[in-house]
């Protein structure tokens, strides 16, 4: 916490659109670190229990903020409920995970705008998708199903005929499925340096 003199009540509190507010904007893997720094403000300020409730909404975006004012803690007026029922909304948050789907998905959206016409491509896609969903599917928060559809939907359609393709001329020493809503199901492994797909996903 920084040497700043802060004045007692409301009027200590920074105006949310002041360089030095606080700002929440919608990221699991932050809201903890945010919390945790406005507790330090309000503590400064010696704000009562429901003037910390009231306050904190004043730093995030209209969403969030329609969306805490929504939940059952934020009219009881009790900061700890209030904090608890917050982070018990964010899967992972109170384990200080990193990973949230919107990470996921990010990755994903980053690749449907790229070029990808290469194995190097294809497994710099897999590198960047497979920790993310790992941890989600062994977090529960997605299924395996899940995964593997969000994963196509990263590979351009181009990309899908290709591995389709190539999957119909190699040897392989496990049996064909079909991936979910279409496809077949994908990973990588290095055989003599060629890229074989059709192997575990995660």
């Amino acid at each position: 916490m920084s040497n700043r003199t802060y004045t007692k009540g409301l009027a200590g509190m920074p105006p949310p659109d002041s360089s030095r507010a606080l700002w929440y904007e919608e990221e699991p893997t932050e809201l903890l670190e945010f919390f945790q720094s406005f507790e330090e403000i309000v503590t400064a300020c010696k704000l009562k229990e429901e003037e910390k409730v009231k306050s904190v909404i004043r730093y995030t975006d209209k969403d969030t903020r329609n969306f805490w004012k929504s939940l059952d803690a934020y009219d009881k007026g009790k900061w700890d409920g209030f904090k608890k029922e917050i982070i018990d909304l964010y899967p992972g948050v109170s384990k200080g995970k990193k990973y949230t789907r919107k990470q996921l998905e990010k990755v994903v959206n980053s690749w449907v705008k790229k070029t990808m016409n290469s194995e190097k491509h294809l497994l710099k896609y897999y590198s960047e998708f497979r920790p993310v969903a790992r941890w989600l599917k062994e977090e529960k928060i997605l299924s395996e199903k899940e995964i593997k559809r969000i994963f196509w939907y990263g590979l351009p359609q181009h990309a899908c005929r290709k591995i389709r393709d190539r999957l119909k001329i190699v040897s392989l020493d496990c049996d064909q499925k079909h991936a979910p809503d279409q496809g077949w199901e994908i990973c990588f492994c290095r055989r003599s340096s060629v890229l074989i797909t059709f192997i575990q996903l995660i």
